[in-house]
């Protein structure tokens, strides 16, 4: 459970990093 947890947390990070770079 601790896995999907650390993957989502990946992804919603790097997610916000695209859209800080994309700006």
């Amino acid at each position: 459970m601790e896995f999907y947890v650390f993957i989502i947390a990946v992804l919603f990070i790097a997610a916000i990093s695209d859209l800080i770079v994309g700006v």
